[in-house]
């Protein structure tokens, strides 16, 4: 059985992401670093100001943290501050590489960047398709095989990626 989440993102001044359960539910907040934010949108492809943001769900708390980078991102996932998750960007034909817990997943992207999907040996286990018309919202399902807190947490890292 899979688990339905909704991703708001840049959703206002104070919120830059709203996780929202499949029945429309605020789940999660993830509060904007205005100054932070407004650099790496415009000089994020050339440098990765590092920024975290923690994510809650069921009681549990996971960090994103970046890292600084030049030409490209880097993303690591911390539950109960032991490194879980690495998700890191750079320039070339497939830009992302995600390992989880030490094994390397495989990432789809499409071309015109309105969905991405997470496989391990074939399988999807995390799927993301923006929104046809509200281009801010991502409806993201998340297989069993992958914590939803992991799954958020790469969710994420790839969005915040994609700005860079």
């Amino acid at each position: 059985m899979a688990n339905r989440y909704v991703i708001n993102l840049n959703v206002s001044f104070k919120d830059k992401y709203q996780i929202k359960s499949d029945d429309g539910q605020i789940i999660s907040r993830i509060h904007s670093n205005n100054g932070i934010d407004f650099l790496n949108t415009f000089l994020g492809w050339l440098i990765e100001i590092p920024e975290t943001f923690t994510i809650q769900l069921n009681n549990q708390t996971l960090q994103v943290k970046s890292r600084f980078k030049i030409l490209g991102s880097v993303f690591q996932l911390f539950y109960n501050q032991q490194l879980i998750a690495t998700v890191t960007k750079k320039r070339g034909r497939s830009p992302f590489s995600i390992v989880v817990n030490q094994q390397p997943y495989q990432l789809q992207l499409t071309s015109n960047g309105t969905y991405f999907a997470i496989s391990t040996s074939g399988q999807k286990i995390l799927v993301a398709k923006r929104g046809e018309w509200d281009l801010d919202k991502y409806s993201v399902v998340i297989d069993d095989q992958l914590d939803n807190l992991v799954g958020l947490g790469l969710a994420l890292a790839i969005l915040n990626g994609f700005k860079h």
